[in-house]
């Protein structure tokens, strides 16, 4: 064993974003590059974050809202304020991504949860007491997910992890 070389892991992987885009108000589109959310491009809103924490107010003006731009290889949002920069980590957008997706998760999110955990659709609907046509309806987005399902999900998460 080689301390300067050998890489130790704990947990999940950090979230990385790939790319980062301004669609309006406090929203924004990010494509994730690294972390549980890997390859799912999803809008976030920002707003919450920025009416309750007082660091964010300056970013209250939609106008230099839209000079954000991604830093740190993707781990960290900037915006470049005078006297020091305003930044976001992407932990924190990762988070605020999570609490809409409990509100609404798309098909693509639900078929990246099913794949992560690499569910047939016997599995998938035994894991969460559904039957195999409802797994086969949100996969295909042909029925929008309930809540219920997301909250599912997020809870097998949760205790798969924990349980590992």
């Amino acid at each position: 064993m080689n301390a300067e070389t050998d890489v130790i892991t704990v947990g999940d992987p950090m979230p990385v974003i790939a790319s980062l885009d301004h669609l309006g108000g406090h929203t924004v589109r990010i494509t994730w590059a690294e972390g549980p959310r890997t390859g799912i491009t999803e809008d976030v809103d920002l707003g919450q974050i920025i009416d309750r924490y007082r660091i964010y107010a300056p970013l209250a003006n939609e106008s230099f809202f839209v000079s954000g731009r991604l830093v740190e290889d993707g781990n960290v949002l900037r915006w470049d304020a005078s006297p020091d920069p305003i930044e976001m980590a992407a932990t924190t957008i990762e988070h605020l991504a999570q609490l809409a997706e409990l509100d609404h998760m798309s098909a693509e999110q639900f078929r990246a949860w099913f794949k992560r955990h690499g569910f047939s659709y016997d599995a998938g609907a035994d894991a969460l007491g559904i039957s195999r046509r409802l797994i086969a309806y949100y996969l295909s987005g042909e029925k929008e997910i309930p809540r219920t399902i997301a909250l599912a999900c997020t809870g097998y998460d949760t205790i798969t992890r924990s349980a590992a």
